[in-house]
């Protein structure tokens, strides 16, 4: 939603939550703007940044590491929060209709 207004203008850095695929996919979309990914490495034990396509930052109890992590967590709340509230309004929209 902040690409589309200009009084935001444009962000510095885009970080998102997911790994290559996601990373190409929003690289192709915005090639000017620095993007990191973050994901769980191979072992879920730590989290991988990925940049650019083939480029792989392992970190692993670097601060860094924390702020990717809390920055994950805190995307997967708000995401299952919504769908729990789509969910709920479609059940109760249903519910109204009979």
């Amino acid at each position: 939603r902040p690409f589309v207004s200009t009084d935001w203008g444009k962000p510095d850095l885009i970080f998102i939550d997911g790994g290559k695929l996601h990373l190409n996919a929003i690289n192709r979309i915005t090639p000017k703007i620095p993007i990191i990914a973050v994901a769980k490495g191979p072992t879920r034990k730590k989290v991988d940044l990925y940049y650019r396509k083939n480029s792989v930052i392992p970190i692993d109890t670097s601060k860094l590491s924390k702020i990717a992590e809390i920055m994950r967590e805190e995307a997967h709340r708000f995401a299952i929060g919504y769908y729990r509230t789509l969910h709920r309004n479609r059940l109760v929209g249903k519910g109204a209709r009979k």
